[in-house]
């Protein structure tokens, strides 16, 4: 930290927000389930996921991550070096799929600047860039990068060691911005899938199957879950083993008309 930053330090940010928070909490007194797997999720990230299958990945690297819970909001931060980096899409990418598991989805943004995070507080002109493109950015269910995290995690080849169940990676979208590519895990296409993989997978598809079908009511979360659904599609399309996890029909697609009785 040098003298003219005062309290502030270089850290990467990832500002991510739980769509579909509100109604979580409204339907918990009646339908508690969803509600108790967003606590679960909420612990998991604070106890930087101690999950016996993953302590091989995390024990790799001592990253200085913190982590902070306001409402729908999680924030997570780590210092500016490349395993930090790393360590910090790793643990936003296991988030996302965490929720998405179980019906709930993410947006947000990740950023690199001048930030203060403790225990007690979070805040710093890094914490506006992330916020600003969770809000502005993001727009579809999906954690975008700013250009110094983009270029930063293009001059470090990710670690062998993360390989062995998600690799952290970025991918470029359509419409311009680059975001963190949480379906990774499933592009595999030589090797065995971990069960925790194949599980979740089939859940995700569920979910977003389910939540897609039911949007059509409403053009504002039509266009989200359909961008969503395209981006499941392509990345099982790309993958050689389809056999092991739910099929790679189209949700947005085959799956809809046939649900709604256009297609047999």
């Amino acid at each position: 930290m040098s003298s003219d930053q005062g309290i502030y330090s270089d850290r990467y940010i990832a500002f991510v927000d739980i769509l579909g928070f509100s109604n979580t909490v409204r339907n918990s007194i009646t339908s508690p389930r969803q509600a108790s797997e967003l606590v679960k999720a909420l612990d998991r990230i604070h106890d930087r996921w101690v999950d016996p299958a993953l302590k091989s990945t995390h024990g790799v690297y001592d990253a200085d991550f913190k982590v902070t819970t306001f409402s729908d909001c999680t924030v997570m931060s780590v210092a500016s070096t490349p395993t930090d980096l790393q360590y910090l899409l790793l643990m936003v990418t296991q988030f996302a799929l965490d929720l998405m598991s179980n019906g709930l989805f993410v947006r947000g943004g990740i950023a690199k600047g001048l930030l203060y995070h403790s225990e007690k507080a979070v805040f710093g002109p890094a914490f506006l860039d992330a916020y600003a493109l969770e809000h502005e950015i993001a727009l579809y269910p999906r954690i975008v990068v700013d250009k110094n995290t983009h270029l930063d995690y293009e001059k470090n080849p990710i670690p062998e060691a993360f390989d062995e169940f998600i690799l952290p990676a970025l991918r470029y979208d359509e419409d311009g911005p680059i975001f963190v590519n949480v379906l990774a895990a499933y592009r595999i296409t030589e090797r065995t899938y971990p069960s925790r993989v194949l599980l979740t997978g089939g859940s995700i598809r569920a979910c977003i199957q389910n939540q897609f079908n039911n949007s059509i009511y409403n053009p504002d979360h039509y266009k989200k879950l359909k961008w969503l659904a395209m981006y499941w599609n392509s990345v099982r399309l790309n993958c050689k083993i389809v056999d092991r996890l739910e099929r790679i029909d189209f949700p947005m697609a085959k799956d809809w008309r046939r649900v709604n009785g256009l297609e047999s």
